[in-house]
C-alpha cells in the first residue's frame, strides 16, 4: 500500500474551492454594482421602486440604489435620505429617478448627484455635494411638453412641481 494519499480527493477539493471562490467573487461584484446610495426615511401609502424592471414596495429603512425610479401613489408620500445627507420629500402621484449618484465622502471633485423629477412634485434639501460642489448637483425636470429643463442649485432648499401634473 502506498503511503501517499490518492490525487482524486485533492482534485475534488480543489474544484470545490475554485467553485466556491468564483461564487464569492460573483456575489461581491453583484453587491458592489447594487450598492445603496440612500435610504427611505418615511413611506406613507403606496411607495414603490422600479429596479431591474421589477416593482418592489418600499418601507422606512429600504435601500435606494443608483438608477432606481421611485413612485408614490394616490394620497401617498415619501422622504428619502441620500448618503451625502441630502433629503428628497416626494408628494403624491410623483415619480423620481436617481439617474446618477456617487458620493466618496471627501471633497475630491469626484462626488456627484443627478436626479430627475419625472412626474409630480418634490422638495429637496441639498446635502454635502450640493453645498460644497453645486456644479456637481443636477436636477432634471420633465415638463408637460416632454422637454427637459436642467437645474443647478446653489441654494440649500428647492421645491419643484411639474407643469401639468
Amino acid at each position: 500500500m502506498n503511503s501517499s494519499s490518492p490525487s482524486f480527493p485533492r482534485r475534488r477539493e480543489s474544484s470545490l474551492a475554485r467553485a466556491w471562490l468564483i461564487a464569492v467573487l460573483v456575489a461581491v461584484s453583484f453587491n458592489a454594482s447594487a450598492q445603496a446610495v440612500g435610504r427611505v426615511l418615511v413611506a406613507a401609502g403606496e411607495v414603490v421602486v422600479t429596479r431591474a424592471n421589477r416593482e418592489v414596495a418600499l418601507t422606512a429603512g429600504s435601500a435606494i440604489e443608483r438608477f432606481d425610479v421611485i413612485r408614490t401613489g394616490e394620497a401617498s408620500s415619501a422622504q428619502l435620505r441620500f448618503s451625502d445627507e441630502s433629503i428628497v420629500a416626494m408628494r403624491a402621484k410623483s415619480r423620481f429617478h436617481v439617474s446618477s449618484y456617487n458620493y466618496t465622502g471627501a471633497d475630491d471633485g469626484v462626488s456627484e448627484s443627478g436626479f430627475a423629477l419625472l412626474q409630480g412634485g418634490i422638495r429637496t434639501l441639498t446635502g454635502l455635494i450640493g453645498r460644497t460642489r453645486p456644479e456637481r448637483y443636477r436636477m432634471e425636470q420633465s415638463t408637460a411638453r416632454n422637454t427637459k429643463n436642467y437645474h443647478r442649485f446653489d441654494r440649500r432648499t428647492t421645491t419643484l412641481q411639474l407643469i401639468g401634473s
